[in-house]
C-alpha cells in the first residue's frame, strides 16, 4: 500500500481513507479492469457477421484487451485470490466482472444453435476457449525472454485450431479485425 500511495503522490493514510485494505484495493482494480473489458465484448458486431465470426471476434478482443494490457493482465492473473471474509468468496465468485463473462456463453450458444459448433456443451466450450486463450496470454506475458512468434497471429491461430476441434468448419478462419 505504501508503494501504490508512493505512485499515487498521496500519504498511505490517504489512501487507507479509499481502500480500507490490500485487498480493497485489488477488487477495486478488478471491477474497473473487467468493466473496460466488458465494455469492449458487448460493442455490437457487423450486422453480417455470423454467430461464429462473432464468438471468434469476442475472442480476439479479449485476446487484444489483454496484450494491450500486460500489466494488468499480471496484477489480475498472478496474484493468489485468497477468500475475502468481507464478501465471503473469491474475486472468481463474487465479482460482477466474472458474470460479465457470460456473453462467451450466449455466443457459444447461438454458433451452436445455427450448427457452427457441434460441441453441444456451452460451458465445456467456454471452459476451454477462455483456457486457450489465457494460456497464450500467460504464455507471452510471463516469459518475454522467449522468442514467441507474434503474440496476435499465435492467440488467432490457436482460436481457429481451438474452434475446429469443437467442431467449427474446416474452413473456419478469423482476420485480426478486433
Amino acid at each position: 500500500m505504501r508503494r501504490v500511495a508512493e505512485q499515487a503522490g498521496c500519504a498511505p493514510s490517504a489512501l487507507y481513507r479509499y481502500f480500507p485494505s490490500k485487498r480493497a484495493l485489488l477488487r477495486f482494480i478488478w471491477e474497473e479492469v473487467f468493466a473496460d473489458l466488458s465494455g469492449q465484448l458487448h460493442r455490437p458486431s457487423h450486422a453480417s457477421t455470423t454467430p461464429l465470426q462473432r464468438l471468434g471476434e469476442m475472442a480476439l478482443i479479449y485476446l487484444n484487451f489483454w496484450l494491450d494490457r500486460s500489466d494488468d493482465f499480471r496484477a489480475i492473473f498472478l496474484i493468489q485470490d485468497r477468500e475475502d471474509s468481507e464478501t465471503g468468496g473469491f474475486f472468481a465468485q463474487t465479482s460482477k466482472a466474472v458474470q460479465d463473462l457470460q456473453v462467451f456463453t450466449k455466443a457459444i450458444e447461438h454458433a451452436q444453435n445455427d450448427g457452427s459448433l457441434t460441441q453441444r456443451d456451452p460451458l465445456i466450450v467456454r471452459d476451454i476457449l477462455l483456457s486457450a486463450l489465457q494460456g497464450v496470454l500467460m504464455n507471452v506475458i510471463t516469459i518475454p525472454e522467449y522468442a514467441w512468434t507474434d503474440p496476435k497471429q499465435l492467440g488467432r491461430l490457436t482460436l481457429e485450431v481451438v474452434l475446429r476441434g469443437l467442431g467449427a468448419p474446416a474452413e473456419f478462419s478469423l482476420t485480426d479485425t478486433a
